[in-house]
């Protein structure tokens, strides 16, 4: 059963190996002064007494003023996260009973917690993999799932529930054809029909093998920034070849790794943006402007880590990172996707201002599924689900179509 059943007190925090990642990078910055320095030193031989003055004088103000900007960077850093760790917090949301399980995943029904007729829609929501459940969830009777039932749509939700509980070690495949796969067959055996498969960022990729694997279980697919063409982003394949390698002759398949390792890894692929994010928060703070609960409950949520097994995360650098399998030969967790090439109803949500998954990467799928519908919000990777106006940009479109579908 899921842990996320208790209805527990979030403890905000920002792990200290965030916290010397971001602290290092601010010191980098202020070294690149020296090193400009160091670099004028070689030239000052071929400069007169005065000239070379003249010059040293003009950058040591320069790097007096970096040195000042750095510092007061790093607090306002500092005091950002000082800000967030120390906020209010609100309770985690409530999940509703477990409607199967197997292992430590659970399969939830959200129509029991808000009360949508068994007549609904029926929509099976996957998330990623090494990120809790509950951001559909995130702020309940305002959240994603709540808007969903008032629009006569029941969510059901497939949470992974805590890895570290599953006696075996898992596999990609596993995951898919041991958890997923049997799920999906009771969900349908539950309501009696096909349901709608949905999944977010890396259950996207799941959830459109899925549906490879039971065509005729599946009403229709809808992806929510979901990476694709993983070559488009950030993290080139020789990095992750070098990450792959450290894991695999570093630590045995049944290792976990550190959901706080996880997260410095995605802070690494734009780690200005992040640390411009709390020094943004110190400066809110500066002017005494008020925090939104919201913007406190999204920040638990991204900081609520889940280890991963070495095995997934090396399959994960590899096979797609590395190799680029989904895009290049259309393969998810050992399923080949071909037969995706039909015109079966699929509808993709690419976020234009998403840093995680850029928009060419999540788009990439449209070479398998030219037929889907798009829709390309301005707002982030977790703005579809958290921002002010996700349901005006997201939600809204969403059920419009999925009710065309009926």
């Amino acid at each position: 059963m899921s842990p996320q059943n208790k209805k527990t007190f979030l403890q905000g925090r920002l792990s200290p190996l965030l916290l010397a990642f971001h602290s290092s990078l601010n010191a980098f910055k202020a070294s690149l002064s020296l090193v400009n320095l160091t670099i004028l030193s070689d030239y000052q031989n071929s400069l007169s007494c005065e000239q070379t003055l003249s010059l040293w004088d003009k950058h040591l103000d320069i790097y007096k003023n970096t040195i000042t900007q750095t510092f007061e960077s790093q607090r306002l850093f500092l005091k950002g996260v000082q800000v967030y760790e120390t906020a209010p917090r609100s309770l985690t949301p409530k999940m509703p009973p477990p409607l199967w399980t197997k292992g430590s995943a659970g399969l939830f029904d959200f129509g029991v917690k808000y009360s949508v007729t068994k007549r609904a829609v029926p929509v099976l929501f996957i998330p990623s993999l090494i990120n809790r459940s509950y951001i559909f969830d995130l702020y309940e009777e305002k959240g994603f799932f709540a808007f969903l039932a008032r629009h006569n749509i029941r969510p059901y939700l497939f949470d992974w529930g805590d890895q570290e509980k599953d006696k075996q070690t898992l596999s990609l495949e596993n995951y898919l054809k041991n958890r997923l796969l049997p799920a999906l067959h009771f969900l349908v055996q539950h309501t009696k029909k096909p349901v709608h498969i949905a999944g977010y960022c890396m259950g996207g990729l799941f959830a459109t093998a899925l549906r490879s694997l039971a065509p005729g279980l599946a009403r229709s697919l809808s992806l929510f920034a979901t990476p694709w063409d993983f070559h488009q982003g950030n993290a080139t394949p020789l990095m992750m070849q070098n990450i792959a390698d450290w894991i695999k002759g570093t630590l045995p398949k049944d290792q976990r790794i550190p959901g706080d390792f996880l997260q410095l890894f995605f802070h690494a692929l734009s780690p200005f943006s992040i640390q411009k994010k709390f020094q943004d928060l110190g400066l809110c703070h500066q002017k005494k402007s008020l925090l939104p609960p919201s913007y406190i409950a999204l920040e638990d949520w991204l900081n609520d880590t889940v280890s991963l097994s070495s095995h997934v995360f090396h399959e994960c650098c590899t096979k797609w990172y590395q190799q680029n399998e989904p895009y290049h030969r259309e393969i998810v967790a050992g399923v080949n996707l071909q037969k995706e090439k039909t015109s079966s109803p699929a509808y993709l949500v690419t976020p234009t201002k998403d840093r995680l998954v850029p928009l060419k990467a999540a788009q990439g799928i449209l070479s398998l599924m030219p037929h889907a519908d798009v829709l390309a919000p301005p707002t982030g990777h977790v703005g579809i689900f958290g921002s002010r106006r996700a349901s005006e940009m997201v939600w809204q479109p969403y059920c419009a179509w999925l009710k065309h579908l009926h």
